[in-house]
């Protein structure tokens, strides 16, 4: 352990060693860690003359070649962001200082230091000091206790917590766009690949924190950065620091990127972050399966992820500009079938899909019980995105896995199958035909515990055996047995039913709902305008409307509309269902449904043959609405018109046509599985 007194020179410059990436940067590489303000400060504090040089950037530049996979036989190519060594020793040769320190922090907890690009800044300090004492520190070194000695380099590591006492030097960091605050540091739990749980948790005091956003605030700083290994680590520390910052009147946007532990946010925590501008959100979702829960040690399943996201995004989706839901491939256990779970229930909930290669420390249950396979790889060898775990030649397979992952949208991931191999495309489709119902079930769930989750995947189990979902809307006010049109829906449902007895109906009948008009209320809450908490009643059945109309258009493998003739076009209960729906998903979800078959059954008492197609609007009016929001796949419509003029005649017709159209129903949209 090195005290400060073990620093004999009064100039010390300490310098951000920059981390180096594959593919591409999964976090903003460019940042310092508060930690490292503090740590400024405290040399200050000991009467040291401290040089700041963050040799991190935006830029990105070609490092090497690094061998990657579980017997590091596999050649790939590493990036850096990191500014040029030139830069490096001009900014040394300014002050001179006698003692330099190579800082390894860790602002973003899953990723390591290459060894060589912290030897290659050594060399270059050397270059430009050649008498200075060079060292490495940071928290980076707890975490590979002897890790510099072997690997040559000199360590400085300060007291335990001896810089946590002292106010971040946030004029190091001047000229930097982002400012940066700590609410608390630490973890209590003991999750199989992390290593905050080594830290006893600690809380800073959030009055001292609110005054130096304010002076970040007045000097023009309007993105602020947290990077808390569990920023829920102290529930009511965190509804305490945004109550202040809320009367704070600071105009800012915060950023919380280490994720919101999911079973400790509140239905309080939501409306104080309704309340403010959210960059970036994150809630880590981790494990899929009731077997990889008890794997990992999580504290939390995937119920509690989705309810939460699903309250987020519900509640506080005008103040949450990025919703980031974080989870890690790249184990030897991993269950495709739980990736592709994750994958499709965070498009499900309109958040970001944040997929991380597994980054592996020592200590951890993850490290131990793969011990053998990593001694040989050294610290370098442990980057999350050189895939330590993962066979050679499996690497393909989870390069082309982790980039279809990061497609943030269903149709776009559609498109892209062509990144994973037949096994994972075999599992994705496996999922994609019981997802939603899944999710559905999270969200009912009535506990959010492992044996919960138990229970619904039995439910879905065997997952190719699921039924047919039908879903009949009918827009008739009249009951069955007066209503034509609804009649014949149900003929033709009933029949479909009988020829195709894996298939269940769903039935929606419109004039049974409580269904209203848009307000321009309503048109603020899908604009971002309001949030969720200041609607009228009035309003807020209409979004619970559109919250159990999508979910139910979204689950339906068919549907079947049955209207009849009003006004020469649809019921205006029709209309307000459809304007509804189109308005939630184009403005406020930016979003659309898939392709279905649709049987329009039609209704009118008058002839429109081709001399009176002018005066009807019926068809045409299913066929827009349908095609605006996305389910115009293929679509048919049977009439039965003329009633007006004798239904003895016209009722044969159409059920003899209905009959018609089961074999049709029946047969998969071209490319689309169930």
């Amino acid at each position: 352990m090195t005290k400060l007194k073990d620093l004999p020179g009064k100039k010390v410059a300490v310098i951000a060693v920059p981390f180096t990436f594959a593919g591409a940067p999964l976090c903003p590489l460019e940042q310092v860690s508060i930690e490292t303000l503090r740590f400024i400060s405290y040399l200050k504090a000991g009467g040291k003359k401290v040089s700041f040089i963050n040799m991190r950037s935006k830029e990105r530049f070609l490092w090497k070649t690094r061998k990657g996979g579980l017997r590091s036989g596999a050649d790939i190519s590493m990036g850096i962001c990191s500014r040029p060594q030139e830069f490096l020793k001009t900014e040394l040769l300014k002050d001179r200082p006698g003692e330099v320190l190579l800082w390894c922090d860790l602002p973003f907890s899953p990723y390591t230091f290459d060894l060589d690009v912290i030897a290659s800044l050594k060399k270059t300090c050397l270059e430009a000091l050649p008498s200075a004492r060079v060292r490495v520190g940071g928290a980076f070194w707890d975490i590979f206790p002897g890790g510099a000695e072997r690997a040559g380099f000199e360590l400085f590591s300060a007291e335990k917590g001896a810089a946590d006492g002292c106010r971040p030097d946030f004029g190091a960091a001047a000229g930097e766009d982002y400012g940066l605050f700590q609410l608390s540091k630490g973890c209590s739990n003991s999750c199989s690949f992390c290593v905050a749980g080594r830290s006893r948790p600690v809380k800073f005091d959030n009055a001292e924190t609110l005054r130096w956003l304010r002076q970040l605030a007045a000097a023009g700083i309007k993105d602020f950065w947290n990077w808390d290994e569990n920023v829920l680590m102290f529930p009511d520390h965190l509804e305490d620091f945004l109550d202040r910052y809320l009367k704070s009147g600071i105009d800012g946007t915060l950023n919380f990127s280490l994720g919101f532990q999911p079973d400790r946010i509140k239905d309080s925590l939501i409306r104080k972050l309704a309340g403010a501008r959210i960059g970036t959100l994150t809630i880590p979702f981790e494990t899929g399966t009731s077997a990889a829960f008890r794997k990992v040690g999580k504290p939390y399943t995937i119920i509690t992820s989705i309810k939460r996201v699903h309250e987020l995004n519900r509640l506080a989706k005008k103040a949450v500009k990025r919703l980031h839901c974080s989870f890690i491939i790249g184990y030897p256990h991993d269950d495709l079938r739980s990736i592709f779970r994750i994958y499709l229930a965070i498009l499900r909930l309109r958040a970001i899909p944040i997929p991380f290669p597994l980054y592996l420390f020592p200590g951890t249950a993850e490290y131990k019980e793969n011990a053998a396979a990593l001694k040989a790889k050294g610290v370098t060898g442990l980057h999350g995105q050189l895939w330590p775990l993962v066979p050679e030649a499996r690497l393909p397979e989870y390069q082309g896995l982790i980039k279809f992952l990061s497609i943030d949208n269903l149709q776009r991931a559609r498109g892209n199958t062509a990144l994973l191999s037949a096994r994972l495309l075999a599992a994705f489709r496996a999922e994609l035909r019981v997802n939603d119902a899944f999710v559905d079930l999270c969200l009912a769930a009535e506990d959010e515990s492992a044996e919960e989750l138990e229970k619904i995947e039995g439910k879905l189990a065997p997952a190719s055996f699921r039924k047919q979902r039908v879903l009949h809307i009918s827009a008739s006010p009249r009951p069955a047995g007066t209503s034509v049109s609804k009649d014949l829906g149900e003929y033709f449902c009933g029949n479909y039913a009988r020829a195709f007895p894996d298939c269940e109906v769903t039935r929606l009948d419109l004039a049974g709902e409580p269904m209203g008009f848009i307000n321009a209320e309503y048109t603020d809450f899908i604009a971002h305008r309001l949030e969720f908490f200041a609607l009228s009643a009035r309003t807020k059945r209409l979004v619970a409307l559109t919250d159990k109309y999508i979910p139910l258009l979204r689950r339906a493998d068919r549907i079947v509309i049955s209207t009849p003739m009003y006004t020469l076009s649809i019921p205006a209960v029709l209309k307000a269902f459809f304007e509804l729906v189109a308005s939630r998903l184009f403005y406020e979800l930016n979003d659309k449904l898939e392709p279905r078959k649709i049987c329009c059954v039609l209704s009118r008492d008058g002839m429109y043959g081709e001399a009176g197609e002018m005066h009807s609007v019926q068809e045409d009016s299913l066929s827009t609405a349908l095609q605006f929001i996305g389910l115009k796949g293929e679509v048919r419509f049977v009439c039965a018109q003329g009633l007006g003029i004798g239904r003895a005649a016209v009722l044969p017709a159409a059920k003899k046509e209905l009959l018609r159209q089961v074999a049709w129903f029946h047969e998969e949209l071209p490319g689309r599985a169930r």
